[in-house]
C-alpha cells in the first residue's frame, strides 16, 4: 500500500469507529466500546472538518504514485468522506418531519420497552 495513502485510510477508519462506537462493536473492534456516540453540534462540526481534511489530503495524492487499486481505494474513501460530510452539513436531523420515524418515535419505543 502506498506509504502516503495507507495512514489516511487508517485515520479515516479510526475516525469512523470513534464517531460510531457501536459500529466498531459490530465489526469486532472494541477500542471505543467504553463510550457512546457524541451527538453534540460541536462534535458533529469537528467530525465534518476531519472528514474534509482526510478527503482533501487523499485527493491531493498524485495519481502517478498510486497503483490502479490504490486509486480506486482512494476514490471510494474520498467520496465516502465528502458524502458523509455533506450529509452532516445539511443538518437533516434538525428538521426531520416524518411522523413514522424520528426521536419522538424512538422515545415512545424506549418507554414502551421499559414497561415490559
Amino acid at each position: 500500500m502506498n506509504r502516503e495513502l495507507a495512514p489516511l485510510i487508517e485515520v479515516y477508519w479510526d475516525l469512523e469507529l470513534e464517531r460510531s462506537p457501536f459500529g466498531g462493536l459490530i465489526v469486532g473492534d472494541y477500542r471505543y466500546a467504553d463510550r457512546a456516540e457524541d451527538i453534540s453540534r460541536e462534535a458533529e462540526d469537528g467530525y465534518i472538518l476531519r472528514l474534509e481534511s482526510i478527503a482533501d489530503a487523499a485527493a491531493a495524492l498524485q495519481d502517478s504514485t498510486l497503483t490502479r487499486d490504490e486509486r480506486i481505494t482512494r476514490g471510494v474513501m474520498v467520496e465516502e468522506a465528502r458524502g458523509s460530510a455533506g450529509e452532516l452539513r445539511s443538518r437533516l436531523e434538525e428538521f426531520a418531519v416524518d411522523p413514522a420515524t424520528g426521536t419522538h418515535v424512538t422515545l415512545l419505543q424506549v418507554n414502551h420497552a421499559g414497561r415490559n
